[in-house]
This record gives C-alpha cells, sequence and structure tokens, in this order.
C-alpha cells in the first residue's frame, strides 16, 4: 500500500477507538496512538486508460447519473470536488463551456483549490439536458 493509504487507514482505525472509549465502550486509551505505519509503496507510473478503454467502461455503465459523472472525470478531466460543485449556472449554452466555480469537500461548498481549476472547459450538453430529470439531483438547476 501507498504511504497515503496506510495513514489514512491508521486515521480511521484511531477514529474507531475514539469513538468507541468515548461511548464507553472501551476502556482505557486508544492504541492506535502508539501505532507507527510502516512504510509504504514508493509512487508508481500512472497509467491513464485509452480513448477506446474509456469508452468501453462508459458502455457498461447503466446509470445516466453515473455516466455523466464519469464522462466528466475522464473527459473533462474534472475531480470529485469539482463535479459536487457544478451548477447550471456555471454551464454557458452559446460557448458550450463549464466553468468551474465552485467545488465541494467533506460537504462544504468553497472555491476551487486553485487559479488554474477555474478556467473555462469545453464541454456539449444537448438540449435534452434541459428537459431531461435525470441528472437533477447530480447537477442542481438554477432557480
Amino acid at each position: 500500500m501507498k504511504n497515503a493509504t496506510l495513514h489514512k487507514l491508521r486515521s480511521i482505525l484511531s477514529g474507531i477507538f475514539k469513538r468507541a472509549i468515548g461511548q464507553g465502550l472501551r476502556p482505557g486509551h486508544n492504541p492506535i496512538r502508539e501505532v507507527t505505519p510502516p512504510k509504504g509503496l514508493p509512487s508508481g507510473e500512472t497509467y491513464a486508460y485509452t480513448l477506446e478503454e474509456f469508452r468501453q467502461i462508459l458502455g457498461v455503465i447503466t446509470d445516466e447519473i453515473t455516466r455523466v459523472i464519469i464522462a466528466l472525470a475522464g473527459y473533462v478531466g474534472l475531480s470529485k470536488s469539482e463535479i459536487q460543485g457544478l451548477t447550471w449556472e456555471g454551464y454557458d449554452t452559446e460557448k458550450g463551456e463549464i466553468k468551474v466555480i465552485s467545488g465541494v469537500v467533506n460537504g462544504k461548498r468553497g472555491d476551487p483549490k486553485t487559479k488554474a481549476r477555474k478556467a473555462n472547459v469545453p464541454v456539449r450538453l444537448y438540449p435534452s439536458c434541459w428537459t431531461c430529470t435525470g441528472c437533477a439531483s447530480a447537477i442542481p438547476r438554477p432557480a
């Protein structure tokens, strides 16, 4: 496992013990605080799917909202927080662009991490997107 994964697992376990102690389910102290994670694996090379592989992935996804989210991540390169922060106000119908105006991290909406993430991204939504109700829960519509 990578270092970040090991530290995240340690944090999760520590939280479990902390809660159990707080609720009186476990006496004593948090044993995870004494644990030092082992060295993780070195970072490997990043693998990028080919266009054909990515199209095959999209082809097996049956849920429309999931397909839209995966397409935004794969074709446009948006991160999870950027996708969660999308609103219809950020979509320019004339230019066919979306503007990442916010991101959502830990349930809280805020500015994107960097200035570069605020750039307009070319994307095409079809007219049916404006009347379809399938994505309403994924991308909030303007009031």
